[in-house]
């Protein structure tokens, strides 16, 4: 009990304020077992100290190792500071110990720690090898989390030894070798975000492999992905997304029966898909964008009666969208065919799409009206139809669209005035009609907006994309009304009036547009709505880092001024989603960082 209020006493002295649970902890009872976060075994020792999300900041306490029958210690989701103590290190009965969510540097030594069945440090700022803490604690070791920290160097046999070790986490990490960890035993092994290179061999999947979560995105490999995939029947999820890989994509993919999601984006397989793909009834994910796939869409894709999200954008398709039955799928949420060679009016077998939310149809060569059976797709919270050359009017029956949360119409050859209806659509947070020919007067019905950029890493994008795909939501509604919703408007390179002070409320919805000075105030209901409607929209602009979330900021909404924009990059918005692609393109060339833009909704106090 003295050790634990001696604990107390160290973490009241370095948070002054807004402290935690422990702040309640009562030296005037008898045993310290029925405080809040401390657990006790049968002889009433301390076993195990739960301080997570405890407002802890500063230094990690320097005398655990005295709580002798302590075997799970639990300091996540805090703001500790500084390099792990020694004291840690000889707390030699711990089974769990999970550091994550802190701001924890220096290096990962725990090499005494060898009772450890779960370790989690993800999402702090250690750095350095790792070779001082593995094979060292890997006898009893199932669970390790390193993920998100700066980690470098070799993994080439560190957990070859390590035979109860099942789910592994080493992805957003410099971690610069060959693939060499072969899957046996594994169920989880996820190394994204690394320098990883080379090739993948065939004794990568052994006989009897029981991987079921797989992700190597992001990194250097090459070659071919070898048909010992097959040898993994239980296989859910496999994303080699933003590699190197090129050839044929393997036929034994199609053996795995229960594979969900199969992400291969952006890298150079062959352009044929398997058609034992075919056999994979349980698939609702499927990416290949940005591979060398062209021609007409196979239908082996309209086969695939359980997708819920199609991705063949970045490729080289030209027709089969109709005659590949895609747009009979009939659980299809998301579709993306934009930057193909697509050519024609758009199609109206859209009609058929009862369940799709995301259609994205940009910067192919579409001509033609925007069919009003487009305002019929009620589902629709995004729809992307810019650059094209598209002709007409746009529909009024685009109003009908009250799911709206982004519309993309810029780019194109539309013509005459923006329909009000277009004011019906009172969840929309994006809206550019911007390089078309439009005229007339702004509608006051669309004028209840209230935009603003900001910049986010490329890692805190792959971690938001990361939540989603885990069934975690993103917004946090607020816990008092109203709240502000903010979002982006464009309406530039059109034919409308110069707004005066006499063009009364269109000349100010224009003015205001392009200063991004919108704004309107919805309660904690419609806020909800938001919620469940950003999380799908936030799947799609994440392939292109550009993020559709919430923050919950506790003043004025902010803004990033023109002075922190990376170098070559103008203030104020970009045109649509390719522009923001090409402003991230370009800034990984010259500062060798990603950066998307995040579309923000908060809340005031």
């Amino acid at each position: 009990m003295e050790v634990l209020i001696e604990l107390k006493k160290f973490l009241q002295a370095h948070n002054q304020i807004n402290r935690g649970a422990y702040d309640g902890w009562l030296e005037s009872e008898v045993s310290p077992c029925n405080w809040q976060g401390v657990g006790c075994d049968a002889d009433g020792r301390v076993s195990s100290l739960d301080l997570s999300s405890s407002r802890i900041f500063g230094p990690i306490f320097g005398n655990f190792s005295s709580l002798t029958g302590l075997d799970r210690l639990d300091l996540s989701t805090n703001s500790i500071t500084g390099e792990l103590p020694d004291d840690l290190n000889r707390c030699v009965g711990l089974k769990q110990l999970n550091l994550s969510h802190n701001l924890i540097c220096g290096a990962l030594n725990i090499s005494s720690l060898t009772s450890l069945k779960t370790l989690d440090v993800s999402q702090n700022r250690f750095e350095g090898g790792i070779s001082m803490s593995f094979p060292a604690t890997c006898d009893k070791l199932t669970t390790l989390n390193i993920s998100s920290n700066n980690l470098r160097g070799s993994i080439t046999g560190l957990f070859d030894n390590c035979s109860s070790l099942r789910y592994v986490d080493l992805s957003l990490n410099r971690f610069a070798v060959q693939v060499s960890q072969g899957m046996d035993g594994l169920v989880q092994f996820n190394a994204a975000e690394n320098d990883l290179t080379g090739n993948i061999s065939l004794s990568m999947f052994p006989e009897g492999c029981k991987l079921q979560f797989l992700d190597l995105s992001g990194n250097h490999l090459f070659g071919n992905l070898p048909n010992s995939i097959a040898n993994c029947p239980g296989l859910t999820y496999l994303s080699l997304w933003g590699n190197g890989f090129d050839g044929k994509i393997p036929p034994g993919i199609g053996t795995i029966p229960g594979l969900e999601k199969l992400i291969l984006g952006s890298n150079n397989f062959s352009r044929e898909m398997p058609l034992e793909l075919m056999n994979c009834t349980a698939l609702n994910y499927l990416d290949i964008s940005a591979n060398n796939f062209g021609g007409e869409v196979q239908g082996l894709f309209g086969k695939l009666t359980s997708l819920t999200n199609l991705k063949l954008h970045s490729n080289k398709y030209t027709d089969g969208i109709v005659s590949s039955g895609i747009l009979r799928l009939p659980k299809l949420t998301m579709l993306d065919l934009s930057l193909n060679w697509f050519t024609g009016e758009l199609p109206t077998e859209v009609s058929s799409m009862t369940s799709i939310k995301y259609l994205v149809l940009a910067q192919n060569n579409f001509y033609g009206e925007i069919h009003p059976v487009y305002g019929q797709l009620v589902q629709l919270q995004v729809l992307d139809l810019s650059y094209n050359n598209l002709s007409g009017g746009v529909p009024a029956d685009i109003g009908n669209l009250s799911s709206l949360l982004v519309l993309m119409l810029a780019g194109n050859q539309l013509s005459g005035e923006i329909p009000r209806e277009i004011g019906n659509c009172t969840s929309l947070l994006w809206l550019n009609l911007a390089g078309n020919k439009l005229s007339g007067q702004i509608p006051p019905e669309i004028a209840g907006f209230n935009y603003v950029d900001s910049e986010m890493s490329l890692k805190d994008c792959r971690d938001l994309e990361d939540r989603i795909l885990k069934g975690y939501g993103i917004v946090t509604p607020p816990y008092v009304q109203p709240c502000i919703i903010l979002g982006y408007v464009r309406f530039s390179r059109n034919l409308f009036p110069r707004p005066s002070s006499a063009t009364g409320i269109e000349g100010g919805v224009v003015a205001a547009a392009a200063r991004g000075g919108m704004g309107k105030w919805v309660g904690l209901q419609q806020c909800r709505r938001y919620e469940q409607g950003l999380q799908l929209a936030t799947m799609w602009y994440l392939e292109r880092c550009v993020t559709l979330i919430v923050d919950q900021v506790t003043s004025q909404p902010w803004r990033v001024a023109e002075e922190a924009l990376p170098a070559g990059m103008a203030s104020g918005s970009p045109n649509n989603i390719h522009e923001m692609e090409n402003w991230e393109l370009s800034i990984d060339r010259n500062t060798k960082r990603n950066v998307c833009w995040e579309l923000s909704v908060g809340r005031k106090k």
